[in-house]
């Protein structure tokens, strides 16, 4: 008898079963990767115009359609993956960021007939089109491939198009309706490396592109500047207020009723800056965060009125805070005493020297060492004081990515570090409200910064969380954290995790904020 063929033995069965477990590996995996799609983090930095405001008021129509719009596309990397990228609130946040640096004010509505004769100018804004391509293999075709994927590259790149309408008091045109498109972003990586973060840089350069250049477009249009002169030769006698994006409330605007005395122990100084003197992005609702911080402070939290100094926007300045961090504090603050700091507004990394700054009304992110204020010369400065302790609240961030942060032209996003070696040893609490990499957002819904929304939700009683008619700073954190992580993962596609810093000691104290016997 002939035995039997070898291609038809078992033994060919297992090798060739062997030869192929790599390529089947590969395939179960791309299928699981494309069960669910892949979410970007879609961002838009504009910076400024260069143009001065004109005396306007202004309407931006974002009808709920656009402002829910989802990007969605089948990934250029893996035909079973899909990307998903939340295109409407980007366009909301880059669009007011854009258009408030052109006029005087500029309110949010989502219908036009709220628009046509109550402002001045009518801006709408179509869904953006947005385009990603790629010339890349997934992780599963590189490990088809195994030592000659290292010898390749995976490119993407990205392109986006918005289209504008602007129209006067009347509704009637005032510019053509202009269609914005952006350059052509591209990246190369490695065939090893996870392409999402190459799709997400090159899809919010492409948007950020577009959006400067609808800006760019609407600020040099000739149409636009005579018809501000005509406006504003009706309107000679128009109050020069404020600039403001759409005034909310909030449900925690009012403080929480309390039977706190007030006592002269207790000192604040509480900082907003809503908009800048250089143009720079707004920092929505920073202003409003401010004063809501204030008033908690002397209704609630058993501070003297004469004891808080709340400086906002304009009296904001570099010498406004030197002056009541260095000198009206100290010439307060006396031994046994407890201080409240509290920032609302931009940050910013200085990727030269590794320290991160509050930017003042007047800062100005390419000469952060004389026109910003480092958190270290803030630390060193707490740490003289002869309080007992001292707190500080930063709805700030410092990673230049956007949110509450900016960066000098030509620099790229870094991870800054808020911590300093002084809050090791020292009496000082820090409340951030990110890490050092991760952007701080602005919950407009509530018309406030996500991190100052919960922080005074939780002063009206839900952090109390063993029920003794006090609240420290442990048990607000505590409550907080988790309800800022869900919202910015779940509302904004972002990662934002608080920070409470400082030593053990103070921390296991429990520095009371809010209740009787609050020290």
């Amino acid at each position: 008898m002939k035995p039997p063929p070898i291609r038809n033995s078992p033994l060919h069965f297992l090798n060739t079963l062997r030869a192929l477990a790599p390529l089947l590996i590969g395939a179960i995996g791309i299928g699981i990767a494309g069960c669910a799609p892949t979410h970007i983090p879609l961002t838009a930095q504009v910076v400024a115009l260069g143009s001065r405001p004109l005396p306007l008021t202004a309407a931006l129509v974002l009808p709920d359609l656009v402002r829910s719009a989802i990007f969605r596309q089948k990934s250029p990397c893996s035909s079973a993956d899909t990307l998903e990228a939340p295109l409407g609130a980007a366009l909301e946040k880059g669009a007011t960021q854009a258009l408030f640096q052109l006029v005087d004010t500029l309110d949010v509505v989502a219908r036009k007939e709220d628009a046509v004769n109550n402002y001045d100018l009518v801006i709408e804004l179509d869904v953006p089109n947005l385009n990603v391509e790629g010339n890349c293999m997934s992780l599963g075709a590189a490990m088809w491939l195994g030592i000659y994927a290292a010898l390749m590259t995976n490119k993407v790149e990205a392109s986006a198009a918005l289209i504008s309408h602007v129209s006067d008091i009347e509704g009637r045109a005032l510019m053509a309706s202009t269609r914005h498109a952006s350059e052509v972003y591209t990246r190369t990586f490695g065939m090893s490396e996870s392409p999402t973060p190459h799709i997400a840089a090159v899809m919010s350069e492409a948007f950020t592109d577009a959006l400067q250049k609808m800006g760019r477009s609407i600020a040099s249009s000739q149409e636009l500047r005579v018809y501000a002169r005509k406006v504003g030769e009706k309107r000679e006698d128009r109050a020069q207020g404020e600039r403001t994006i759409l005034v909310r409330t909030s449900d925690v605007d009012d403080p929480p009723k309390s039977q706190a005395i007030s006592t002269k122990n207790k000192h604040a100084v509480v900082i907003g800056i809503e908009q800048y003197r250089e143009q720079l992005p707004k920092a929505d609702y920073a202003s409003q965060d401010a004063k809501v911080i204030g008033k908690y402070l002397t209704t609630a939290m058993g501070y003297a009125e004469e004891n808080v100094a709340v400086l906002l926007n304009q009296h904001a300045t570099k010498t406004d805070i030197e002056k009541y961090l260095e000198g009206w504090l100290p010439n307060r603050v006396e031994k046994g005493d407890s201080v409240f700091i509290y920032f609302s507004g931009h940050g910013a990394p200085n990727p030269k020297t590794g320290d991160a700054y509050l930017v003042p009304y007047d800062g100005d992110p390419n000469y952060l060492g004389t026109t910003g204020y480092s958190l270290k010369r803030l630390y060193e400065q707490l740490a003289k004081l002869p309080a007992k302790q001292v707190a500080v609240v930063l709805d700030s961030c410092f990673s230049g990515a956007g949110g509450r942060s900016v960066l000098a032209q030509g620099m790229r996003p870094v991870g800054i570090s808020v911590e300093n070696p002084i809050l090791a040893t020292g009496n000082t609490v820090v409340l951030t409200a990110s890490s050092g990499s991760q952007v701080s957002s602005t919950y407009t819904q509530k018309a406030h910064g996500l991190l100052t929304y919960y922080f005074l939700k939780g002063l009206h009683g839900e952090a109390d969380q063993n029920q003794d008619g006090k609240i420290n700073l442990t048990e607000l954190y505590t409550y907080l954290k988790p309800r800022v992580e869900g919202v910015s993962r779940r509302e904004f596609n972002n990662e934002q995790t608080p920070q409470l810093l400082g030593s053990p000691g103070i921390l296991s104290q429990g520095l009371i904020l809010l209740g009787e016997g609050a020290r």
